[in-house]
């Protein structure tokens, strides 16, 4: 809100540059942090919703923030903004509630994944990562007891998954 606040009042505001370079400064280091951050137990979070919270919050620091002086150039820029957010707020919800869900970033759907070790499902007693959107494929996968619950990221480092339901 703070960057919106001064994207819109760049011209009134003293000291302009600092404050850039301060709310810049802010927003490298949360950054950096996240980014180099090593959760506990090897799940990672998706950072969709956190990329997402930052830009709607600069939007609402543009479209409902105190505009000191107003000028058509700005009126304009607020228009395309909250068209823009209209945009985004509809891609979310088009992306976010199909079945089986999907990240943006990623390129398979999948709501459920597991490691299994079933040699007569896969032809070998090795533990294979297998991902899943339907109840048939779940039930097919978790009859044996050789099963257990994994990340993406330690099946992405072993090679990726074996069976992908499609």
């Amino acid at each position: 809100i703070r960057m919106g606040d001064l994207i819109m009042n760049w011209s009134e505001r003293p000291w302009r540059f600092t404050r850039l370079f301060f709310l810049s400064g802010l927003i490298l280091i949360l950054f950096l942090m996240e980014a180099t951050n090593k959760p506990e137990g090897g799940a990672s979070t998706s950072n969709a919703a956190h990329v997402g919270g930052g830009i709607a919050g600069l939007m609402a620091g543009v479209l409902l923030g105190r505009n000191l002086v107003r000028s058509r150039c700005e009126v304009v820029f607020k228009i395309f903004i909250f068209l823009l957010g209209i945009f985004l707020v509809s891609l979310s919800f088009g992306v976010g509630l199909q079945w089986p869900p999907k990240n943006l970033f990623e390129d398979e759907p999948w709501c459920w994944m597991r490691l299994v070790s079933n040699a007569t499902l896969t032809g070998t007693w090795d533990w294979t990562c297998i991902r899943c959107h339907s109840a048939d494929c779940m039930q097919k996968w978790s009859i044996g007891r050789r099963v257990s619950t994994v990340t993406a990221d330690y099946c992405h480092a072993r090679g990726g998954f074996w069976y992908t339901e499609r």
